[in-house]
């Protein structure tokens, strides 16, 4: 696959990341201290979150935060799991009901293009439904910032629910404490994907203040015609989830051993999509059988080639199966 650059954005918008992973195996090696970043628990997760310091601006500080905690969780040799996500938090102090209204049905219109982006994980996740309200209204009574009164980002959370787009903290009284928050992201350690999520989730925001609710109600096209500045990042992500892998180099990595997912992943430099289409297409067709949930061996049939193909792979000779 091709290397891909960090998107630029120009926006006068911050950005706060947290990056949830999720890995029981390495939950103890994973990081405590990065620069720039707060390590901490989280109960829904056996592993790491991690919290950007301080929101930043989209640029060059950011893409250094982002590669230093690339680095680390690279080096501690964990890989995000399925429970795990990135949220991205962006400032919209100048957010009326009307902006958020329009972003909720943007993201609502968007979900079929966001969807080969994010990653299998994050789609139709109970934790982050995708909302399409009937009104602005009946939004600012569901995430509670119809009179904007509350004290601070403390109290306006106590009104979050379960959604892609969080929305509860409109209703700091504090403008510059008001925030939007897009929750679908599937974790990555990736610098390039975790500031790609970033840079999205601020240009949907400035999008959709910046559309009339018609043309949000209206709009057909995909996302690289709306955000054209994140079209390359953007069919660099569709490519990674939806890559199709070579079967018979897996088998002959696979050996006779079980193996998982995010073995696929570590082996192959893959997205957990493109391991998990992968196995579930070769146990289809029988070269695989399902020792337990979400491991697979090579087919008895095949193990004596699997093993032979594991020899002279190492030997930098791949056969075909």
């Amino acid at each position: 696959m091709k290397s891909i650059t960090y998107p630029i954005i120009t926006s006068n918008r911050l950005a706060g990341i947290e990056l949830e992973i999720h890995d029981p195996r390495k939950c103890g090696k994973l990081p405590r201290q990065v620069d720039g970043w707060e390590a901490k628990g989280d109960a829904s997760i056996t592993g790491v979150e991690y919290v950007l310091a301080k929101p930043m601006l989209l640029g060059k500080p950011l893409m250094d935060a982002v590669e230093r905690l690339s680095k680390a969780i690279k080096e501690s040799g964990a890989w995000p799991r399925k429970k795990g996500a990135i949220h991205v938090h962006v400032s919209a102090p100048d957010y009326t009901d009307q902006d958020a209204f329009k972003l909720a049905l943007l993201y609502a219109n968007l979900a079929k293009h966001l969807r080969k982006i994010i990653g299998d994980s994050r789609s139709n996740n109970k934790f982050c439904p995708i909302i399409v309200p009937e009104s602005a209204e009946a939004l600012a009574t569901m995430f509670g910032y119809t009179d904007r009164t509350a004290v601070d980002r403390v109290h306006a959370k106590t009104a979050r629910k379960f959604a892609a787009i969080q929305l509860c903290m409109l209703a700091c009284a504090e403008p510059s404490a008001r925030s939007v928050e897009f929750r679908g992201f599937s974790a990555a350690r990736r610098s390039v994907s975790i500031y790609g999520f970033a840079a999205l989730a601020i240009a949907l925001t400035d999008v959709a203040k910046r559309m009339s609710l018609v043309e949000v109600k209206n709009y057909k096209g995909n996302l690289e015609t709306l955000v054209p500045e994140l079209a390359e990042w953007i069919k660099w992500r569709e490519e990674f989830i939806s890559a199709k892998l070579d079967t018979e180099k897996l088998i002959a990595k696979m050996g006779s051993e079980p193996r998982g997912v995010f073995w696929v992943v570590k082996e192959l430099n893959c997205s957990t999509s493109s391991a998990g289409r992968a196995l579930s297409a070769l146990a289809e067709t029988g070269a695989l059988v399902k020792t337990k949930p979400g491991y697979y061996r090579v087919a008895f049939e095949n193990r004596a080639r699997a093993i032979l193909a594991d020899i002279r792979a190492k030997q930098g000779e791949w056969i075909a199966l």
